[in-house]
């Protein structure tokens, strides 16, 4: 009889143990379709007609945004990897109930002699309700777990990550104007 109890015993340790487990894998599942983000990156190629020097400090110097605060970092040129790093910062950004500024970090890979690549791989938000939030590599499911969704407003969320999009096409903007035509003027300044 006492053999009999100890497998009744086992088969229901067993049987609580397997069936949360699995009904927690199914949940997480579903709960990772609703909340997994697309992924945040962005990059353009560039092209201008005119040879672009394959010393990119030299060939940016002079590029400046006055609507952001735009720093350049390391340069690197091994490996057959030309880049040059930039921390770009835009202060007193809003999505609905949220204001923050947006610091977004990006590379400029030397490409050829008439193009070169910019990819933006990471975007920090520093919010007056959320004071640091990833939305790129730490913006996955397990941050968007059911805390999460209860901490956040996903559609703050999502009107922020348009506006990173909206940021780095800025700088892309600006970043072709100034390879194809040059620093800008005083007079193009006072037009």
């Amino acid at each position: 009889m006492r053999r009999y109890l100890h497998i009744v015993v086992a088969a229901f340790l067993a049987a609580m143990c397997v069936i949360p487990t699995a009904g927690q894998n199914y949940r997480a599942s579903k709960v990772k379709e609703k909340a997994e983000p697309e992924p945040l990156s962005f990059s353009r190629s560039i092209t201008s007609r005119k040879t672009i020097n394959t010393n990119l400090r030299e060939s940016t110097s002079g590029w400046e945004i006055k609507e952001c605060d735009l720093d350049n970092g390391t340069y690197w040129n091994t490996f057959d990897d030309n880049y040059i790093r930039y921390d770009c910062v835009f202060y007193g950004l809003s999505a609905e109930k949220e204001n923050y500024d947006l610091w977004i970090q990006m590379k400029l890979f030397y490409k050829g002699p008439n193009e070169v690549e910019l990819t933006a791989y990471s975007f920090t938000l520093f919010g007056n309700r959320h004071p640091v939030m990833q939305l790129t590599s730490g913006d996955d499911y397990f941050n968007r777990s059911w805390l999460w969704r209860v901490m956040h407003d996903k559609e703050t969320v999502e009107l922020q990550r348009k506006t990173a999009e909206e940021c780095f096409n800025f700088v892309a903007d600006s970043l072709e104007d100034f390879l194809r035509n040059g620093p800008r003027s005083e007079s193009q300044l006072l037009d």
